[in-house]
């Protein structure tokens, strides 16, 4: 009955207090639900890429060789050991004309299962002279389905009937790729600025290519691996480096046998020289046997009529032969002369071939996969210091809250201790209280944390990346934490108050508590100072100092909130100021001309005339850029604008390279490259340090630092 009756109070109080109550229950809700929800969303982003991932079949290497890739070598990808499916296909860079943009053109057969395009709109195409596009804004402004896209090229030396069987395609669909998951940025491109602006899918039918230029495979053992997870990376790179030792011993070969079809090809061009030279033989000792007839002829008619019309005749088709044959003759020597030439040249290009470089790619390689990655590891970092404010407030506030609880029901636990109630049944009262509102508020907490704030801070990335709805999940392992946290904020205050007043016998409980003996504080020493506060300073001074718990509480509360607040002004401040800093102090020019590479000399000379006429302009500076992709082992790639200027002269004029923090200028010398702070952070480089950066065919170049 007594048990009984003591439950009813609780229930009793926590009505009375709902205010309390609730004060407590949504400042813990807040703690738990901020605490998962940052902390579930970077597995909930990982876990909705490696859906999208398997869903579409994404790749787990991809293979490239700068010759191409055989039927032989296919087969011979297809032994590789664990391999599930071994995947060719045809890629190449073109210019679309009507856009002026960069694509990458992929090639499709429905028979194939990796990479799988998401349809945006549209269909992906069926027939020759169809084409998809992709759905980033480069191509969403240029075209839309129905219109017709047309393949070009700048460089005159290049033929597009070399790769393509046609330049023309009616757009069918928009789609997405697993490949390329950033929204803007794309691949890289062997013409150009060096960077694609989209890509595009056409039959592959439409190809004209001798060989596959790569192949993508997929593994057994990796088919139910989460991506981005140490396990998935480790069996990755042992599948790498068989497939590499695959490739390794292929170049000879397939040299021998590139060497061999050009050499038969210059072999059937030299047979067909010497066709011509043997019918022009044929045509010439045949023009020399009817000149033989045609003198025997006229000899045998010296004595007769001068007029004789056979031999007008044979004087005349004698005529009519000889200037055939010597039309014949002179174009047969411009074409054996040429002919004979690229088979020089030919000759010359077959002995010059190297050993064909083959590449074996994962993941990474794919723009964009590695720095989604690296997103969600900074959200997982923030939230192991924000949330920290939200508990420390939430255990203060409940500290604070069941303190003045216990004090105001002072007299009730004397009564209750007086009435034989022991200090555990006393002590339940409040630990009910608390926890109670531990558990509800961690329940809304996480229901909401591991809900709304991932859809939240997912939806702000939907800018930078194209992929499916966020996959939300419940993980108990944060549940776990959160709900140990909550219930120590309210039940260790809890059993922290009550135990101070249960230390008292009844009698002290059930009277009114003694007020605290007055004592004299700091400011009172000041004499001049105390002097000039009025009688409720003094009062507000002698309190702050006589209740220090409540005053230090206040003081920490409230400096967590501004922290927190400040934070997020600071954040958005050095943000916002980053790009007027790059763009005024660091990098000065105001304009960029780029030129094609193939630009005849006459074209630039124009241009230089143009500059030099145009008072407005103040300067100039001429440069190489490339983009470049710096790699290092344990490192996510980063792609690097290789800058490269005629003349050191002057650039300071233009690009001013100096530490961010001395202001110290560096001096760009024939000693080395100067790599930013970043980049330098990064890869742990320093002057002397060697940076290793691939162009965009994977060539491998080894960059010294100077600064």
């Amino acid at each position: 009955m007594k048990r009984k009756s003591l439950w009813k109070d609780i229930f009793r109080e926590i009505w009375r207090t709902k205010a309390r109550f609730l004060s407590i229950l949504a400042i813990i809700c807040l703690g738990i639900g901020f605490f998962a929800g940052i902390k579930a969303t970077g597995p909930d982003m990982l876990d909705t890429a490696d859906y999208y991932f398997k869903t579409h079949q994404l790749m787990d290497l991809k293979v490239q060789s700068n010759y191409g890739l055989t039927l032989e070598n296919i087969a011979a990808l297809q032994n590789a050991p664990d391999v599930l499916e071994v995947q060719p296909g045809y890629t190449a860079d073109t210019f679309l004309t009507e856009s002026g943009l960069i694509a990458k053109v992929f090639s499709y057969n429905k028979a194939y299962q990796l990479n799988q395009y998401q349809i945006a709109a549209g269909r992906l195409p069926e027939r020759s002279g169809e084409i998809a596009i992709d759905d980033n804004r480069n191509m969403s402004k240029a075209y839309q389905v129905g219109d017709t896209i047309t393949f070009s090229n700048t460089d005159a030396a290049v033929d597009l009937a070399d790769s393509f069987k046609t330049i023309s395609y009616k757009v069918v669909g928009v789609v997405k790729s697993p490949q390329f998951i950033e929204s803007l940025t794309r691949s890289s491109s062997s013409i150009g600025k060096g960077t694609s602006d989209a890509f595009v899918v056409i039959a592959e039918e439409d190809f004209n290519l001798p060989v596959y230029t790569e192949a993508y495979l997929s593994f057994k053992d990796t088919a139910e691996e989460q991506a981005y997870t140490e396990t998935y990376d480790a069996l990755v790179e042992k599948h790498k480096k068989a497939v590499e030792q695959i490739v390794h011993n292929q170049p000879a070969e397939q040299l021998a046998v590139i060497k061999a079809e050009g050499q038969a090809k210059l072999d059937e061009a030299q047979r067909k020289i010497t066709a011509v030279k043997q019918k022009l033989t044929d045509a010439a000792a045949a023009l020399a046997v009817a000149k033989a007839k045609l003198d025997e002829g006229s000899q045998n008619n010296q004595d007769g009529p001068t007029s004789n019309p056979q031999r007008v005749q044979g004087q005349a088709d004698y005529e009519v032969g000889l200037a055939t044959y010597e039309a014949e003759k002179q174009k047969a020597d411009q074409e054996i002369a040429k002919a004979e030439q690229e088979i020089a040249e030919g000759q010359k290009k077959l002995a010059e071939l190297a050993l064909p470089k083959s590449y074996v790619l994962d993941r990474s390689s794919n723009s964009g996969y590695i720095e989604f990655s690296d997103n969600a590891d900074r959200l997982a970092s923030i939230a192991t210091a924000f949330p920290v404010f939200f508990f420390l407030i939430a255990a203060l506030v409940s500290l604070t809250t069941m303190t003045r609880m216990v004090e105001e029901q002072r007299q009730q636990i004397g009564t209750l201790k007086a009435l034989g109630y022991s200090n555990g049944e006393i002590m339940l009262k409040f630990l009910v209280y608390g926890t109670l509102a531990s558990i509800i508020a961690a329940i809304v907490g996480l229901a909401i944390g591991f809900t709304l704030f991932p859809t939240i801070i997912y939806n702000a990335y939907g800018a930078l990346y194209n992929l499916p709805s966020v996959r939300t999940s419940f993980y108990l392992s944060y549940s776990a934490i959160s709900v140990a946290v909550a219930l120590l904020c309210t039940s260790m205050t809890a059993i922290i108050a009550t135990r101070v007043e249960l230390r008292s016998n009844a009698s002290i409980l059930m009277r009114p508590k003694s007020p605290r003996s007055g004592q004299r504080i700091l400011l009172e020493r000041i004499a001049f100072l105390w002097k000039r506060l009025s009688f409720v300073q003094k009062v507000t001074a002698r309190n702050l100092f006589r209740y220090k718990q409540r005053m230090f509480m206040t003081v920490i509360g409230v400096a967590g909130c501004t922290a927190l607040i400040l934070t997020g002004f600071g954040l958005k401040d050095s943000i916002g100021d980053i790009a007027g800093i790059q763009f005024s102090e660091i990098m000065k020019y105001q304009a960029v001309v780029a030129f094609h590479e193939d630009s005849p000399e006459q074209l630039k000379a124009s241009y230089d005339e143009l500059i030099a006429a145009t008072p407005q302009i103040t300067g100039s500076l001429k440069v190489t850029q490339d983009i470049m992709i710096a790699t290092k082992k344990g490192v996510n790639n980063q792609d690097v604008v290789l800058f490269v200027p005629e003349t050191t002269a002057g650039m300071d004029r233009f690009v001013v390279l100096k530490d961010r923090k001395t202001d110290v200028k560096q001096q760009l010398t024939d000693q080395g490259a100067i790599v930013t702070e970043k980049l330098a952070k990064l890869y742990n480089l320093h002057a002397g340090s060697t940076l290793t950066v691939k162009n965009n065919k994977n060539e491998s170049f080894q960059i010294k630092v100077a600064g």
